[in-house]
């Protein structure tokens, strides 16, 4: 019966400790841990004194460099109804053509985009205008973008239609691009730049979730350093809860806890257009298996931090076995036309965002 009593008290007591740690989480926290935590409270504190820019003028030169490596492709022209003028043989003789130019791509073709931008940054509303565009290498738009199902659709095969009207692609029976011609242009900087300057502007609308949200991260405080003439607090970070994206590590200055420098990385792979079941609707999987961001933080002219420098590596794949079917935007009797696409293709991108202010 002692033995009992004893064992009774002894569970009684492991227990309380364990609710009395998952009330005081902090006190299982090691001391790097607990420093961390105070920066990034202060970082927080600091965000808006430090990073609301208000308004803002600048200059940026956005150079993407694409390493696309070709597993498979496959196209082909099945069927032409309501058009007795288009040669199918002519056609997939050239599509055959660009197949082998597209498969000879391994990933070791350097394939480089330069844009140059002016933007806009005031009331809390960011805006880019292409200036210039600069293509150094003739296969560079044979990169994964200009290779999704859609635009490889359009430029191996709507290019050799004879008609001034559109097309609509459909995959069974949904209709999946509209109004497709053969007259479409280079995607502008403002599509490609503007989305990454956007995802790393700190502001009071828009802020890291791994600063954020601290309860779904676990910090350490690494050192203390010097970091392009600033003393800055090097504080890592990496998920603690299944809501964590990223991992990385944050470079805060020591004396304003503004954010200096970040580094992060997705933690898992990540469906591409996860808003639309592509791959069941379509035949369409897509996929970011890497990626990782580097941005800097310089003061403006208003002492506010903007990201100077935006270093930003993605590597994913796209994928499609599926029959297409292009149908003429006419109101009758408008040409159809199938055709049969295998993808298989992988990219390893780099964008580098240079910004200057005016």
């Amino acid at each position: 019966m002692h033995f009992f009593k004893i064992q009774s008290f002894l569970l009684f007591l492991l227990i309380s400790f364990s609710i009395k740690a998952q009330n005081n989480p902090k006190e299982n926290l090691s001391n790097s841990e607990k420093k961390a935590l105070k920066v990034i409270k202060m970082v927080n504190k600091n965000l808006n004194a430090n990073h609301n820019i208000s308004e803002i003028n600048f200059t940026v030169k956005h150079e993407v460099e694409s390493h696309p490596q070709t597993n498979t492709f496959n196209m082909e022209l099945i069927k032409v109804k309501n058009n007795n003028q288009i040669d199918l043989d002519k056609i997939n003789t050239i599509l055959k053509n660009t197949e082998t130019e597209i498969e000879k791509l391994d990933g070791s073709d350097i394939l480089k985009t330069i844009y140059e931008a002016n933007g806009s940054y005031k009331n809390e509303e960011l805006h880019i205008k292409q200036t210039h565009c600069f293509i150094e290498d003739k296969l560079t738009a044979l990169d994964l973008e200009t290779l999704s199902p859609f635009e490889t659709i359009k430029k191996g095969v709507i290019t050799h239609l004879n008609s001034s009207c559109g097309f609509n692609i459909k995959s069974g029976l949904f209709n999946v691009c509209d109004s497709v011609s053969v007259n479409g242009k280079m995607k502008d900087s403002d599509e490609n730049t503007l989305p990454i300057i956007k995802e790393n502007l700190i502001n009071k609308e828009n802020n890291f979730e791994f600063i954020e949200f601290q309860n779904d991260y676990k910090y350490d405080f690494i050192t203390t350093q010097e970091l392009k003439g600033k003393q800055v607090y090097h504080l890592r970070f990496k998920p603690k809860s299944k809501h964590a994206k990223y991992s990385g590590d944050l470079y805060v200055s020591s004396k304003s806890f503004a954010i200096i420098k970040v580094n992060y990385r997705l933690v898992h792979e990540r469906k591409l257009d996860e808003n639309m079941n592509m791959r069941f609707l379509f035949g369409i999987k897509g996929a970011i298996t890497q990626k990782s961001t580097t941005v800097i933080y310089q003061k403006n002219k208003d002492d506010k931090y903007f990201p100077s420098s935006i270093k930003r590596n993605i590597i994913q794949s796209m994928h499609t076995n599926r029959k297409f079917k292009l149908v003429e935007c006419k109101p009758s009797d408008g040409m159809k036309v199938k055709i049969d696409l295998t993808l298989d293709i992988t990219e390893n991108k780099t964008a580098t965002l240079l910004i200057t202010e005016n």
